[in-house]
C-alpha cells in the first residue's frame, strides 16, 4: 500500500512478483540513486519503492491479432485497424495507462490526458517513458509518458492519480461481477498484455472497478459510430473521472455520450465527451478531432 514517511515524500509500493509476472520489459531509473534521497528503494520484504521522482521505462509491441481483440471489447468499429497496419491511438493511450493500475498499489487515475502527435504501426517496438513524482497534494502523484516508435514521438500522456482512501475499500457485495463483465475485462487485459490477476488483485482488497484504461478507451469507437463521415484523426482526448470508479458488478456497460462542444482551432472538431450509466457520470471532458490532418493516430 502506498504510504508517506516523515519527510512527506510520497512512497509507492511495487510488489517485485507482480512486476516479474508482466509481459512487457519494464526499465526503472533513478536519477538520484546517488544522493541521500533516492527515488526508488528497496523494503527489504520483496518490494521497490518509489520516492520522489523516477522513471520507468517500458517496451511493448502491439500484434494486429491483440488490437483486434481490444477493438472487440472496446465497441471500435472504425475497419482502418483491421484492413490498415495501425494501431488505435486508444490502444496506444490503453498501454500507458493499465501498466500502472496493475502495477502501482492502490492507485486510482483521476484525470488523463493525451495527445497524439503520430501514427504507431503494427509489430514494431514501441517505448513509453514514464516520470513520476509526487503531485502538489499529499497523496496525489503526477505522471507523465511520452511514447516512442521509430525514434519519434506517437503521443504524449499526462495523468494525475491517488492513492486509494480507506473509506474507498469495496464491500463484498461489490465483489459479484457478471460473468459477461469479468470476461470483457479478461479479454481487455490480455489484449495489453496485462494478466487479468495483475490489476484485480493489486494492493490488499480485489479491485472491484473497471480500470480507467478501459473507460479512457470507449470514447474513439463512439466517435467512430456517431461522426462517420465527419471524424477525422483524434488528436487530443482529455478525461476527468468521477468518484466511485464504475463497477465492474454493474448490470450495464459504460456508455460514451458525445456532444458538439464550442468551436476549437482550426481544422478541429471538438467533442464533449462524458462517460455514463444512466443519471450518473463516471467521467468527462473532450476530444480535439483533426478534420484533414495526415499522420496522427485515426479514431
Amino acid at each position: 500500500m502506498g504510504r508517506f514517511d516523515n519527510t512527506g515524500r510520497v512512497f509507492v509500493r511495487l510488489p517485485l512478483p507482480r512486476l516479474e509476472a508482466f509481459h512487457d520489459r519494464l526499465t526503472f531509473r533513478d536519477p538520484r540513486g546517488y544522493s541521500r534521497n533516492p527515488g526508488i528503494l528497496e523494503d527489504g520484504r520483496g518490494n521497490l519503492l518509489g520516492a520522489n521522482r523516477f522513471n520507468v521505462i517500458h517496451e511493448y509491441r502491439i500484434s494486429k491479432p491483440d488490437a483486434i481483440r481490444f477493438l472487440e471489447v472496446t465497441r471500435d468499429e472504425n475497419p482502418i485497424h483491421v484492413t490498415e497496419d495501425i494501431v488505435p491511438g486508444a490502444m496506444t493511450l490503453s498501454k500507458t495507462i493499465l501498466p500502472l493500475e496493475a502495477l502501482l498499489d492502490d492507485f486510482t487515475v483521476d484525470r488523463v490526458k493525451a495527445k497524439f502527435t503520430g501514427a504507431s504501426f503494427y509489430g514494431q517496438r514501441t517505448v513509453n517513458h514514464f516520470f513520476l513524482e509526487a503531485g502538489e497534494r499529499e497523496g496525489e502523484i503526477s505522471v507523465g509518458v511520452n511514447t516512442y516508435q521509430a525514434g519519434r514521438i506517437i503521443a504524449k500522456v499526462e495523468m494525475t492519480g491517488s492513492l486509494r482512501p480507506a473509506e474507498e475499500v469495496p464491500s463484498e457485495e461489490s465483489l459479484r461481477a457478471p460473468r459477461q463483465n469479468l470476461d470483457l475485462l479478461r479479454v481487455f487485459c490480455r489484449s495489453l498484455g496485462v494478466e487479468p490477476g495483475l490489476y484485480m488483485e493489486a494492493g490488499e482488497v480485489k479491485r472491484t472497478a473497471f480500470p480507467k484504461a478501459f473507460l479512457a478507451s470507449l470514447p474513439s469507437g463512439e466517435m467512430v459510430r456517431q461522426l462517420k463521415g465527419q471524424g477525422g484523426m483524434l488528436n487530443v482526448l482529455s478525461l476527468n473521472f468521477g468518484r466511485p470508479a464504475y463497477p465492474i458488478a454493474a448490470k450495464n456497460l459504460p456508455e460514451v455520450q458525445l456532444e458538439k462542444g464550442r468551436s476549437g482551432p482550426k481544422m478541429f472538431n471538438r467533442v464533449v465527451t462524458k462517460i455514463i450509466d444512466g443519471f450518473r457520470t463516471y467521467g468527462r471532458g473532450f476530444a480535439l478531432v483533426h478534420r484533414g490532418a495526415v499522420g496522427l493516430q485515426k479514431i
